[in-house]
């Protein structure tokens, strides 16, 4: 079983807040480029999943990427952490409360301050070279 896992947010991460549609995805090559290789699971974390069908989501990642997704988390939750919240219901939902984890995302109010499993991005830029040098960090402990 895979034990790692990546709760991924689109916007504001592969790609800035407020981009135009010709924009969507366009931090998302060299992300993508990173994990290819590595056994993870990703699960969904973007609000676009309470707007799109699954399969829709899904369809926008390369296949090879695609295989690496498990899901989304489904359940939404308000206020303080709330993205949190959503990532440990799903992780309790599914039985992997012990795997090893991070959340990707670009609002660190949807988490506790400091908090040491956030990859924090740029809302204005999506992710960069420097989350992506945290990401490959992560995947790489313990190798």
């Amino acid at each position: 079983m895979i034990k790692k896992f990546i709760f991924l947010d689109f916007d504001g991460v592969l790609h800035p807040v407020d981009c135009s549609l010709d924009l969507f995805f366009n931090k998302a090559k060299n992300f993508f480029k990173l994990i290819e290789n590595h056994e993870l699971n990703i699960v969904i974390t973007s609000s676009w999943q309470f707007d799109e069908k699954y399969n829709l989501i899904k369809s926008k990642f390369p296949q090879e990427i695609r295989k690496k997704i498990i899901g989304e988390t489904q359940v939404k939750f308000y206020g303080a952490s709330c993205r949190l919240k959503e990532i440990e219901y799903f992780l309790a939902q599914n039985h992997l409360l012990g795997v090893d984890w991070i959340a990707i995302d670009d609002q660190k109010d949807k988490f506790p301050h400091n908090f040491k499993k956030l990859i924090l991005c740029s809302p204005d830029t999506g992710i960069s070279d420097q989350e992506l040098d945290k990401i490959k960090f992560w995947i790489l402990q313990g190798k």
